[in-house]
């Protein structure tokens, strides 16, 4: 007992190591993705001001391009300019002034003759003669074309300005330009996106004395030496916070070539909240950077709360580590417990395990076939009422999809059945030419779809179709493809190939010569050890927690019922592939788009039904009223004989018999047509069955039967059976 002890003692340090860690890891995991959601936050507001405040502009400088449209084409304007009356010029441009600042915030209105020179300014009318130089005016004399920028003016303002050349009779006479100091955009932004905002304009583009003027002559609040590179022209604070001005080196890095980019992080804290911002350059018309625009968010709650969130889930953390820990412990005291215990019964446990393992198969094989034989009674008459349904309905009728859409569903259900039987005791399968390419396809969209695995396929222009049962293929395609999934849980991509291919007898010694499909899946996934791939076929044997050990086998199994054959080949970290070899055909694959064609009635015939489900005999009834029968039931094989023979006593014999196999209590279809036949060798029997893979429905003209049917049945293909048989 000392010695389990000491082995507890050892397993549980690097436990608690590995939980220490574990929690340290998730906090430190948290904090970081927590300073990053909040910068990422900060950084997204950035990019809006920046893509608001940009917009703004040119949102302006379009009114403004609008507006002067105008001005070139009026009469008054044009007869003052002409006459050169600058007095009349003005009382013709006042007025338009005054409706324009009003309306559009137009801070200024200038004439200009070619020279450059002003010749009225609207706005300051006593203020005229001086030579303008700048950038916008003399990029419009360049081009001959309206432009407009931002300007920096000299008593630090920053204004957007827009200049129009103006042609009278086809020359150049002059130029018109309007402008508007841009300050009423930074309330505007702040209202919609809650941020405050600083507008910088650095000393070096600036004269003192001019600025130290105008800031006069506008009662800003703002002094040059607040500091010592930028001066303040614009801020959405009643006071301006120290803790930024106390910031201001970080901006002058913003110009000396340090940074690489144009948002520069800051932080800081002010009256106990906390702040983080950013800063976006300002460049004028000419793309001079003149100044920058400080961007400042409140994050105190956001902080709060993911501190908060923080504690929370450390403590969370603390204690479930704690609970593991002592949960750990305890199951360790029962594992010692087991230990001893199972070293005196393992002898005993091994044989019966063995015996268990024998018998579950067994007793899989009888669950399975009693389990789709009822199954697909139930999906008999759901089928059956549905085609029965869609055949009387117009298919622009209302409810005609909705009917579509449960077949489609009953018919998904089918396969679930052929899953079933493939391990129960039936014989050979039900078999039609397909198309191998369809198959692929379909199985690949159904098992990868909402994955992040990518496919491809390689399929050969040329390829044979396969003679097989399809819902047992479909089976063995998606069991290879789920496990190339399972074993790319983090994506990859799986490449699907077929071809034809003459029987090698290195690929398939055991299998007859011939032309094959090959088909191969080949995945990129973590791959199988040489010492499990040995075992893979094998029932019940499987590498995953959650498996069941039963898909592989399956394939398997199926390959071989279809005389085919399935090999593997895998390396550890670099993939897996599967290959499957089916027998070829050259026959055409059967159309899987069922045209519905109209109901044809068939007046005179006679048909007896035996089967031990009521609503199977009833649907199948009505199907046969649908086309023209007269139909009698009989639940177990000495009934549905004593029927046959009154029948033909009467001169009222039948046309057609239909037999279940198996009727629970009574005989089935195998023994009462013997019984039938010796009666009337001329009897005209189908045989019909929920066990869609016993031999007998394979097999079912040497036992007498006339044609086939396997529950689950639409009512067209019951319909062509029977007139394959009569007509």
């Amino acid at each position: 007992m000392e010695k389990y002890y000491k082995q507890k003692i050892t397993m549980l340090i690097p436990v608690i190591i590995m939980l220490l860690m574990l929690i340290i890891l998730t906090f430190a995991g948290f904090y970081y993705i927590s300073k990053t959601s909040i910068f990422d936050q900060v950084h997204s507001r950035i990019n809006k001001v920046n893509d608001l405040y940009r917009n703004e502009i040119n949102l302006d400088a379009e009114t403004y391009s609008g507006l002067l449209y105008f001005l070139v084409r009026d009469p008054d304007l044009i007869n003052s300019w002409i006459q050169r009356d600058r007095r009349s010029l003005l009382d013709a441009s006042g007025k338009i002034f005054r409706d324009l600042s009003e309306n559009y915030k137009l801070t200024h209105l200038y004439f200009l003759d070619i020279d450059r020179v002003c010749f009225l300014r609207v706005h300051n009318p006593p203020a005229f003669g001086d030579k303008i130089e700048r950038f916008t005016l003399l990029r419009s004399k360049a081009t001959g074309e309206l432009s407009y920028g931002l300007e920096l003016g000299p008593y630090g303002t920053f204004t957007l300005r827009v200049i129009k050349p103006w042609i009278i009779n086809n020359r150049l006479s002059g130029y018109i330009e309007l402008g508007e100091e841009i300050h009423h955009i930074t309330p505007r932004i702040k209202k919609l996106l809650n941020v405050d905002m600083v507008l910088l304009i650095s000393k070096a583009y600036l004269n003192r004395g001019m600025w130290e003027e105008g800031n006069r002559l506008m009662a800003k609040p703002y002094t040059w030496d607040d500091l010592p590179d930028h001066v303040i022209i614009d801020s959405t604070y009643d006071k301006i916070p120290q803790s930024i001005i106390s910031r201001h080196a970080d901006f002058s890095l913003l110009h000396d070539g340090t940074r690489d980019r144009d948002q520069l992080r800051l932080e800081f804290s002010h009256d106990q909240k906390k702040y983080q911002g950013g800063t976006i350059l300002l460049n004028d018309a000419s793309g001079n950077t003149v100044g920058t625009l400080l961007i400042v968010t409140d994050i105190t709650m956001v902080e709060k709360q993911l501190q908060g969130i923080g504690n929370g889930i450390l403590i969370i953390c603390i204690i479930l580590c704690g609970l593991l820990i002592l949960f750990f412990y305890y199951y360790l005291n029962k594992i010692e417990k087991i230990i001893l215990y199972t070293q005196t019964e393992l002898s005993l446990a091994r044989k019966e395990e063995k015996l268990f393992k024998e018998n579950k198969i067994e007793s899989l094989g009888i669950f399975a076939g009693g389990l789709a034989h009822d199954f697909n009674n139930l999906l008999t008459s759901v089928i059956g009422n549905i085609t029965l349904a869609l055949g009387n309905i117009h298919k622009d009728h209302t409810i005609h999809d909705a009917l579509k859409d449960a077949e489609k569903a009953s018919l998904r259900a089918v396969n679930l059945t052929h899953q079933l039987l493939t391990f129960s005791k039936g014989g050979a399968p039900i078999k039609k030419v397909v198309s191998v390419e369809i198959l692929l396809r379909e199985s690949a969209e159904l098992v990868l779809s909402g994955t992040d695995i990518g496919c491809s396929f390689s399929i050969a222009g040329n390829l044979y179709n396969v003679e097989v049962d399809e819902g047992q293929i479909s089976q063995v395609f998606h069991n290879i493809l789920l496990n190339s999934r399972q074993a790319m849980e983090k994506g990859g991509r799986i490449i699907i190939s077929a071809k034809n291919h003459l029987h090698a007898q290195r690929h398939m010694a055991d299998s007859k010569a011939g032309m094959y499909i090959r088909i191969q899946f080949e995945d990129n996934g973590i791959g199988i050890s040489a010492k499990n791939l040995k075992n893979i076929f094998d029932p019940y044997y499987t590498t995953k927690s959650n498996g069941s050990g039963l898909g592989l086998s399956i394939c398997y199994s199926i390959i071989k019922k279809h005389f085919g054959n399935i090999e593997v080949s895998s390396k550890l970290g670099e993939g897996t592939v599967f290959e499957v070899f089916l027998p070829a055909t050259d026959r055409g694959a059967v159309s899987r788009i069922e045209e519905r064609m109209p109901l044809k009635k068939i007046s005179g015939g006679k048909v007896l039904i035996m089967d031990d489900d009521d609503l199977v005999l009833k649907v199948c009834s009505a199907m046969l009223k649908q086309i023209g029968f007269q139909t009698v039931t009989a639940v177990e094989g000495n009934e549905a004989l004593e029927l046959y023979k009154k029948a033909s006593e009467f001169g009222e014999p039948f046309d057609l018999v239909i037999l279940d196999i198996t009727i629970h209590g009574g005989m089935g279809g195998k023994e009462a047509i013997m019984h039938l036949k010796s009666y009337d060798p001329h009897i005209r029997a189908v045989v019909s069955s929920g066990y869609s893979n016993d031999e007998l429905m394979s097999e079912y003209k040497s036992y007498g039967f006339s044609g086939v049917i396997a529950k689950p049945y639409k009512f067209e293909e019951l319909k062509k059976a029977i007139e394959k048989i009569l007509f």
